[in-house]
C-alpha cells in the first residue's frame, strides 16, 4: 500500500505521552478523521499506532496514541515522519500547490458557470489554506481549500469551481 508523508512529529506535549505533529497538506478535518497513525523515519511507514484524541494547539497538531504514555516514549518518536495511506487522500490533498503561486489570479466560478472574482491571496492556517477571492465590484470573500467547498482546480485554464452555499458571499 503506497503512503504520503503528511506531517512530523515535533516533541512531546504534557506528561501522558501526547505529540505534537505539524501536518502539511492535509486539513483538522481530514486529520482528526484518521483511526491510525504511520510514523517511520524515512520514505516509509514503520509502525501504526491506534489515535486515541487529536485537538489542534497553536498550528500544531495535539495528538494522543494508544500504547504512548510518557514523555520518554514520545522522545523516541521525535523528527519521526507521520504518514497516510495515499487511498485516505482527498482529491485537493493529492492536488499539489506551487508554494510561489498559490493560485494567485485564477479565476473562480461556482457550479452554475458564474465568473465570481479572481484570487488575490491564499493563506496558510493550521487547519487548511484559505483563498481570498475578488470581485469586480472590489468587495472579498474567502474560500476554505476543502473539498467541501472547492469542485475542482484547473492548473492549464488558471480556473477554480466552488461549490456555492448560501452565505458564503456577502451580496450587500
Amino acid at each position: 500500500m503506497p503512503f504520503k508523508i503528511i506531517g512530523n512529529i515535533v516533541k512531546p506535549f504534557g506528561l501522558k505521552g501526547n505529540l505534537l505533529i505539524k501536518g502539511e497538506y492535509i486539513a483538522f478535518n481530514e486529520f482528526s478523521s484518521l483511526k491510525n497513525l504511520f510514523i517511520g523515519k524515512g520514505n516509509e511507514p514503520e509502525e501504526v499506532f491506534e489515535i486515541e484524541s487529536i485537538n489542534i494547539y497553536n498550528t500544531l497538531y495535539n495528538v494522543k496514541l494508544n500504547n504512548i504514555d510518557s514523555i520518554q516514549k514520545v522522545d523516541l518518536y521525535k523528527n519521526y515522519n507521520v504518514f497516510i495511506p495515499e487511498n485516505k487522500l482527498s482529491v485537493l490533498l493529492n492536488e499539489t500547490i506551487d508554494e510561489h503561486d498559490y493560485l494567485i489570479d485564477y479565476k473562480v466560478f461556482d457550479n452554475n458557470g458564474d465568473d465570481l472574482g479572481n484570487v488575490k491571496f491564499c493563506e496558510e492556517y493550521p487547519t487548511y489554506k484559505i483563498l481570498t477571492v475578488e470581485r469586480d465590484n472590489n468587495k472579498e470573500f474567502m474560500v476554505p481549500l476543502i473539498d467541501k467547498f472547492i469542485k475542482s482546480i484547473d492548473r492549464s485554464e488558471k480556473k477554480i469551481i466552488i461549490n456555492l452555499i448560501p452565505g458564503l458571499i456577502d451580496e450587500n
